[in-house]
């Protein structure tokens, strides 16, 4: 097990890349706090499997697109904002690309958004939930809910790797234009677990070059896109159950789509020639034509042009279909 750390137990090994190209450089040689959730299968988009491939150079690395890019302006604003609101106080040299590295493990890294001194945080009793400097995340989305298992993840990385007691995750909504936020102490045996989770993954998957194991349909289609002939293999108990519920599913989903047809078609043959029904003052729905739109006709083309036609044929890969017997 790792140490339990606490804010006073060591430094980490700070580095101030030159470029934003640099920091990506020093970013890659480890697993930064965006990273940490997809190690523990935490990130909706991307999987173990996925962050193995960009580790081992199988696929390029994720560097930034137009959203990450707005995001780095728009995040000054958002936690100027925040330490407007919280009374907080923002530590200045805290908004440039400073990569921080646990001194025990170089490959846990990571830059957080911004730190500050932490003088409004508290608990439900008034207590400050941590004492002296915190960790600042800062988000723009449009999810409901400020803490994520993905964000909460990141922010216990970056404590536990500058040893901070705690930290914030503060969210930027874009339907009411207002900012909301959760603080949280250190939890030094989630940050253990990280750090456990992390080393195996560094160390047997992206180091010893093997792939972790799939967790979703994508990684199984690019890790076997083909089956062996004739080869089975005897379910378990629980794989057994999966099939049984996904019947039941299937069933059911079938019935439901067979009921809406059913109510469809009643509510059609009501309205006839009308393009709108209405109940009292409130409309219940609409039905319209759409306009007229030109299709190709590939098969009088094929008919008339078979020559043409087959020359601008090309192959599609076949794919696996799941059948339940």
């Amino acid at each position: 097990m790792f140490k339990e750390n606490t804010a006073s137990q060591y430094k980490p090994i700070v580095i101030a890349p030159e470029s934003r190209e640099q920091w990506l450089k020093e970013k890659e040689k480890g697993l930064g706090g965006s990273e940490i959730a997809a190690v523990l299968g935490y990130n909706p988009y991307k999987t173990p499997y996925k962050l193995w491939q960009e580790k081992t150079g199988r696929v390029d690395q994720f560097k930034g697109n137009n959203i990450t890019e707005s995001g780095q302006f728009i995040e000054d604003g958002i936690a100027r904002w925040w330490e407007y609101r919280s009374g907080n106080k923002l530590i200045k040299s805290s908004d440039d690309d400073v990569l921080y590295i646990h001194p025990e493990k170089s490959f846990v890294r990571g830059t957080p958004d911004r730190r500050f001194f932490n003088k409004n945080e508290t608990d439900d009793d008034g207590n400050l939930l941590f004492n002296g400097k915190g960790v600042l995340e800062v988000k723009e989305s449009a999810r409901d809910k400020v803490t994520t298992s993905e964000r909460y993840c990141q922010l216990q990385w970056y404590c536990g790797i500058l040893g901070y007691d705690g930290g914030t995750i503060v969210v930027k909504s874009p339907f009411d234009r207002e900012i909301y936020w959760d603080s949280y102490s250190f939890d030094p045996d989630f940050f253990s677990l990280m750090m456990e989770q992390a080393e195996h993954f560094w160390t047997k998957h992206v180091l010893a070059d093997v792939p972790p194991d799939p967790i979703s349909k994508e990684d199984i289609k690019e890790l076997f896109p083909s089956h062996v002939e004739e080869k089975i293999v005897e379910a378990t108990d629980f794989v057994k159950e999966d099939v049984d519920q996904l019947k039941e599913t299937q069933r059911k989903k079938k019935e439901y789509e067979e009921k809406e047809k059913e109510i469809k078609d009643r509510i059609i043959s009501f309205a006839q020639d009308a393009d709108t029904v209405k109940y009292g003052d409130d409309i219940l729905l609409t039905y319209r034509k759409t306009k007229d739109s030109t299709k190709f006709d590939e098969k009088s083309f094929e008919k008339d042009n078979p020559k043409i036609y087959n020359k601008y044929l090309k192959t599609k890969n076949g794919y696996r279909r799941l059948n339940i017997k």
